[in-house]
């Protein structure tokens, strides 16, 4: 089974990515290996797969908890999951919306 791949969101959240396109998944972990934490060159990256249902099973979930607790407030951690789209899938999903307004226009016009 796969990993996601992990993240701070902009709240400070940790965010677990999984990326529809390996392409996508690879060029972002090339990107991790340059920062200066990385450096060292002992740290690795692997990038696996894992199966749409458990990938969309813990995307819809909320608050997942993450095994680590609060240093100062001794609350358990919790992060979130996302599902990262492709150039291709985006650019599919903008024409689906944009045929789906221009139809609900037709009608409203009838």
């Amino acid at each position: 089974w796969g990993s996601p791949f992990m993240v701070y969101g902009p709240t400070g959240k940790p965010t677990a990515l999984y990326f529809l396109n390996p392409d996508d998944a690879y060029t972002m972990s090339q990107e991790f290996l340059q920062l200066p934490s990385m450096a060292s060159g002992r740290q690795s990256i692997h990038i696996m797969s894992t199966n749409m249902e458990r990938a969309l099973r813990q995307v819809t979930a909320k608050d997942v908890p993450t095994g680590s607790v609060g240093e100062g407030d001794g609350k358990v951690e919790t992060m979130e999951y996302k599902l990262v789209g492709g150039g291709k899938e985006r650019w599919q999903a903008k024409q689906l919306k944009q045929q789906a307004q221009e139809k609900s226009v037709k009608k409203a016009q009838k």
